[in-house]
């Protein structure tokens, strides 16, 4: 497998550096359309060469404008400049970047997506029992694959260190294990489930150099962090409050089910009544899986699944990370899952910008009436049953 594995990488490698050498110049003439939100990206890259923090937010402004940010556009009116909400450690994946240029950094960043799309599509067949081309073509040809691609946003570099994660918490490859989970909280609000269900999972195994290896490898990033500058750490916990993310201004930009709450404008007794009732929920079926789980497939569903309704942000550019909950459900074969999840959205897509929903605005796009892609997703997973365990709708005592 390690062969053939190196032979895909090094063959995709050659095509897409091929294209990007052939393809570049041509690119760069347009590339002002291409990857929008790369530019907080760049502006923290760009900051913290000059030794200023890149969540400082006059200076993150200064860069975006000069690079052609407006507020009016691009910051639909609300947003100044597009904030850098991620983790400190995670702006060094870009300063290498720095020296190409903003222009021709951007289009390196789609050719690395691209990539790892790609990389993510072929391990995606070993793990869920699917052939490897169907796997490839089901994660080249998801709606919401090529929907974050062009935005530059980070989804698909999550779904590859998902994917490596699920691979190696198989086989037993502990150490690699707490290392990829430990880079998997670069998006905390999709993995951050996934992290503590893990951990815990790998105590109750006493596969505890997954948690040694996790807790070292957070060590040494804070640590880096730390000795770069010692308030970054506080800064980036503040992120969202000094500076709101758009679906404080716009909640059907969001597809968590608290953003579905407040886009249908209900009372706030209601909304957070609601949303506790998911939580709870959710928790419930958290403990289940915890108490009666047996295989890592599982956990990696539910812990995909419940962040969309847990935590008050998610986009739809977050919905790469699904993929393998669509491959694990086909590979049930009790619905054509993958056949409707990978055409289904882009009829939906279509009609996104056309005011699906008549009590609101139809600009910013109405991204929340993407949330039934989490929540049929869930139906389907837990009213479907298993070999050794029964749906969450079904009667029957689990295996044990």
């Amino acid at each position: 497998m390690a062969t053939r594995l190196g032979a895909f990488v090094a063959i995709t490698c050659m095509i897409c550096g091929s294209f990007g050498v052939v393809f570049i110049p041509a690119v760069t003439r347009h590339v002002g359309r291409l990857c929008p939100d790369f530019v907080c990206f760049w502006s923290a890259a760009e900051l913290t060469t000059r030794g200023i923090s890149p969540y400082d937010p006059v200076a993150q402004g200064i860069i975006q404008k000069k690079y052609g940010w407006e507020k009016d556009r691009q910051g639909a009116g609300v947003l100044n400049f597009l904030p850098y909400y991620y983790p400190p450690w995670f702006v060094l994946v870009f300063i290498p970047l720095v020296p190409l240029g903003m222009e021709i950094a951007k289009t390196v960043w789609v050719i690395i997506n691209i990539q790892l799309l790609l990389a993510s599509g072929y391990l995606m067949g070993g793990l869920s029992s699917m052939p490897r081309p169907t796997s490839l073509l089901a994660a080249s040809c998801f709606a919401f694959s090529l929907f974050a691609i062009p935005l530059g946003q980070t989804s698909i570099v999550v779904l590859f260190l998902i994917v490596v994660l699920w691979g190696q918490l198989r086989s037993g490859w502990d150490v690699g294990a707490g290392f990829i989970l430990a880079c998997a909280l670069v998006k905390p609000q999709v993995t951050l489930v996934l992290v503590g269900l893990a951990l815990v999972r790998a105590s109750q195994l006493g596969r505890w150099r997954i948690v040694w290896s996790f807790a070292l490898t957070m060590a040494l990033l804070l640590l880096a962090t730390a000795l770069l500058n010692p308030r970054l750490l506080l800064q980036f916990v503040l992120a969202t409050r000094n500076n709101p993310p758009p679906t404080e201004y716009f909640p059907w930009l969001g597809t968590s089910w608290l953003a579905l709450l407040k886009s249908c404008r209900l009372q706030p007794a209601w909304i957070w009544g609601l949303h506790a009732a998911a939580a709870l929920a959710v928790a419930l079926v958290l403990h289940r899986e915890i108490k009666h789980g047996r295989r890592w497939d599982d956990l990696l569903a539910v812990s995909l699944l419940a962040p969309y309704f847990l935590f008050p942000y998610c986009r739809g550019y977050d919905f790469p990370t699904l993929l393998p909950v669509v491959l694990l459900l086909e590979q049930r074969r009790k619905f054509p899952s993958l056949i409707f999840y990978t055409i289904f959205p882009y009829i939906h897509i279509y009609f996104l910008g056309r005011g699906i929903l008549p009590w609101l605005p139809n600009m910013p796009a109405q991204e929340v009436t993407l949330i039934w892609v989490p929540v049929t997703l869930a139906f389907l997973w837990f009213s479907q049953t298993r070999d050794d365990q029964p749906g969450l709708f079904q009667r029957g005592t689990p295996g044990r």
